[in-house]
């Protein structure tokens, strides 16, 4: 027996108090040595299964990363892939991965952030937020029309085909100012943009969720189909 599991005996059966009844105190010797033995493994096992719970949340979040982050970043990576030519290098700095498309010059990082530096030749994605745990707080991304010849005129008589209720403004788009022309459906918390110059347009497309969603996959996909050049 252990020096601890001697020393607890001795405390809780001392042979001085059964000095009358010796054969009784050894009886309950064994007793009190089941006892502290079962007490000390019961212990251990809290402890063990404290750690084995620490381990399990990590493995779990890091699944749940692994979910949301890496087969995340892999569908929206194919399908900026598949609508900008070009090769594409990667990048790893504080936990950010950086895209970058050698032909246009175009960069943006996963996953606290979707950012774009542009040539002013085009412009893919302006920004990507959500939370991993499905909470989504916005998607919003951009895309470029082409360089054309816009004027304010022909863009609204486009608008105005389309029925579409908009606010003109001048706003702030990649550091210049341009003029933006805005649509909000409010039962839908759908909001759509319109940015351009006078050589490029932009289509910025948005859409707010305030609920969870199961799958956020054919969520991400159906936002980015939905992204079409303007004619």
């Amino acid at each position: 027996m252990s020096p601890f599991l001697s020393n607890l005996k001795e405390k809780f059966c001392p042979y001085k108090l059964f000095k009358s009844k010796k054969e009784n105190c050894e009886k309950r010797e064994g007793h009190c040595s089941r006892i502290l033995f079962l007490i000390f493994h019961l212990l251990l096992l809290f402890v063990a299964l404290i750690i084995m719970g620490m381990f399990l949340m990590w493995s779990l979040s890091s699944f749940g990363e692994s979910l949301f982050g890496i087969d995340f970043r892999t569908i929206i990576e194919q399908k900026i892939k598949g609508m900008v030519a070009g090769e594409y290098t990667e990048t790893r700095q504080d936990g950010l991965i950086e895209y970058v498309n050698t032909e246009l010059g175009i960069s943006f990082s996963y996953p606290k952030e979707w950012k774009i530096k542009t040539d002013n030749n085009s412009i893919i994605l302006k920004e990507f937020n959500y939370s991993s745990s499905k909470d989504f707080n916005s998607i919003a991304m951009s895309v470029s029309i082409g360089k054309m010849n816009i004027t304010e005129n022909s863009l609204e008589d486009f608008l105005r085909k389309k029925k579409e209720i908009v606010e003109f403004k001048i706003a702030e788009f990649g550091g210049n100012k341009v003029y933006q022309l805005e649509h909000e459906k409010v039962g839908d918390l759908h909001k759509v943009s319109y940015y351009w110059d006078r050589e490029q347009i932009y289509y910025l497309d948005a859409l707010f969720y305030n609920k969870k969603h199961d799958h956020a996959d054919e969520d991400v996909l159906r936002i980015l189909e939905s992204v079409k050049f303007i004619k």
